[in-house]
C-alpha cells in the first residue's frame, strides 16, 4: 500500500476481512466516542471527519472493492473508473433523473376510472330498476285489465287557451269518488260533465287507464303506449346492454347514468299520463 493512501480499516479499527455488520458496530462505537457534540476535544473534528469519509468508503459494497484494488495493486497498469456518482436529487419528487419527468400521481382519467368502479355497485341497481320498470310496463300491458264504474265528482281544464277557441285546453282533468283522475286531450270525441257515470278500464300493475266510456262513446287511452312508448323501450336497451357487457366498468357505468335519467322520465309518463 503507497504511503499516500490512507488506512480506513485502521481508522476504523477493523481487519480487512471485517463484515459489513463489524464494519457498521465498529463506526458507530467510534461515532459515539469522537462526535463533537459529546467530545469537547478541538481535535476530534478532524478526526472525526476521518472516521466518517473511511465509514462511507468501506460500508459501500463498491465503493470498498475499489479502495481494495488500488491498496493492493497501487502500480497496477489496469485502470478501474469509479462509478459516476448519482446525479443530486430533483427538488420536485415527479424527478427521477431519467431527463423526463414520471408522475406518480394516478391521471384524472385513472382516478375517474377508479372512482367509477367503487360505486358501479350502487349504480348497477339503476339498469337492473331499467329493466325491471318497462317490462312490467309491456307485461301489464297484456294483462286482464280492471273495469270500473264510477261517479265523476269534480273536474277541472289544465292548461291555457289558445286563441281563445273552444276546447283548447292541453287536458281536461276528471275527479272520480274513489279519487283517480283521469286526464282527457281528445275533448272533441267524448264529452264528460260531473255528476256523470262512467265506466273505464286500467291495467292491474300500474294502474295505467287504457279506455273510458260514456253513455254512447268509448275513448281509447293508454298514452304511455302510443308514440311515448320509445321512451322505457330505450330505458329497456341501455339497461341490457349495460348488464351484459358489465365487465367494461366504463360502458356500465355510462349504462347506468342514462337508466337512471331515462328512468325518472318513464316514471313520470307512467305516474302522470
Amino acid at each position: 500500500m503507497t504511503s499516500g493512501m490512507k488506512n480506513y480499516y485502521a481508522t476504523l479499527g477493523v481487519s480487512i476481512s471485517a463484515t459489513a455488520l463489524e464494519i457498521k458496530r465498529a463506526y458507530r462505537a467510534l461515532a459515539v466516542k469522537y462526535h463533537p457534540d459529546k467530545n469537547p476535544d478541538p481535535k476530534v473534528v478532524v478526526l472525526f471527519k476521518e472516521i466518517n469519509e473511511a465509514y462511507d468508503v468501506l460500508s459501500d459494497p463498491q465503493k470498498k472493492m475499489f479502495y481494495d484494488l488500488r491498496r493492493e495493486n497501487p502500480l497496477s497498469d489496469i485502470i478501474v473508473e469509479e462509478p459516476e456518482p448519482p446525479r443530486p436529487r430533483h427538488r420536485d419528487p415527479r424527478y427521477r433523473g431519467t431527463g423526463r419527468t414520471v408522475r406518480n400521481e394516478k391521471s384524472a382519467g385513472n382516478r375517474l376510472h377508479d372512482l367509477k368502479a367503487k360505486y358501479i355497485r350502487y349504480m348497477g341497481w339503476l339498469c337492473w330498476l331499467g329493466v325491471a320498470v318497462p317490462a312490467l310496463l309491456f307485461i301489464d300491458y297484456y294483462l286482464p285489465r280492471q273495469t270500473k264504474r264510477e261517479l265523476i265528482v269534480d273536474g277541472y281544464m289544465m292548461g291555457r287557451p289558445r286563441n281563445d277557441r273552444a276546447h283548447s285546453f292541453k287536458y281536461l282533468v276528471f275527479t272520480t269518488e274513489s279519487g283517480k283522475e283521469i286526464k282527457l286531450k281528445n275533448l272533441d270525441e267524448i264529452f264528460l260533465e260531473v255528476g256523470e257515470t262512467i265506466e273505464y278500464t286500467q291495467t292491474p300493475i300500474y294502474s295505467t287507464l287504457m279506455t273510458i266510456s260514456d253513455q254512447n262513446t268509448t275513448l281509447e287511452m293508454g298514452y304511455i303506449y302510443e308514440a311515448i312508448a320509445f321512451v322505457p323501450a330505450l330505458l329497456l336497451a341501455i339497461a341490457i346492454m349495460g348488464i351484459y357487457i358489465r365487465q367494461d366498468i366504463e360502458f356500465y357505468f355510462s349504462a347506468c347514468v342514462a337508466s337512471g335519467v331515462l328512468l325518472l322520465v318513464s316514471l313520470y309518463l307512467i305516474l302522470s299520463l
